[in-house]
């Protein structure tokens, strides 16, 4: 049971948003440990300013690490699937930037989807 300090405050503003764009992205919020989103909104911050097209951005790419290729086009489109297919291949090619950290962020959390793994041949470390 969650009680003390954030019952007497509530949600924060960015994790109340963070929550709607991953609701909009096909993954409903309670799937996503409160450890992960706030670690993704830190992420977030380091880049620079956060905006509401970071918020999307990074609820897009979560939730296709975390529903799968298959269930994420099904919610979505095959568009933003083949969007967020080629940001995962983009963030493998690289050691740095905010794509490779929430793809690295979903993997070392345990959320990620076992097709997903699969799909690109990650493994953790």
């Amino acid at each position: 049971m969650f009680g003390g300090i954030f019952s007497m405050f509530g949600r924060s503003r960015e994790l109340q948003q963070f929550d709607r764009e991953l609701r909009d992205a096909g993954l409903h919020p309670a799937l996503v440990p409160e450890p992960v989103k706030l670690t993704a909104l830190n992420l977030l911050k380091e880049v620079g300013p956060v905006t509401d097209v970071a918020y999307v951005h990074a609820s897009r790419l979560l939730a296709y690490c975390i529903l799968g290729p298959h269930d994420f086009e099904a919610v979505n489109d095959a568009t933003l699937a083949d969007q967020a297919e080629a940001r995962v291949v983009a963030a493998l090619g690289t050691d740095d930037g905010l794509d490779t950290q929430l793809v690295l962020l979903a993997l070392h959390s345990g959320v990620i989807n076992p097709s997903v793994i699969e799909h690109f041949g990650l493994e953790a470390e």
